[in-house]
């Protein structure tokens, strides 16, 4: 399980980011974890969140990150 704080990368859109909290999705009666992501964009002033499903996100490691921000 992902954990707040932690750099993750989106598997599909290849977005990263910092977690900074959970949420969830009710889909067919099923419940879905979601993690909500605080992004990182080089050269972007403002802030941008994305929500979407805790298995679409990878953990990536620090030196990863450093090399993708």
């Amino acid at each position: 399980m992902l954990r707040v704080g932690d750099v993750v990368l989106h598997q599909k859109t290849g977005q990263s980011g910092i977690v900074i909290g959970y949420g969830h999705q009710i889909l067919d009666g099923v419940y879905l974890p979601t993690l909500i992501v605080q992004l990182t964009e080089k050269g972007q002033s403002q802030k941008r969140f994305v929500e979407d499903l805790s298995s679409e996100w990878m953990l990536l490691e620090r030196e990863q990150y450093s090399r993708i921000a």
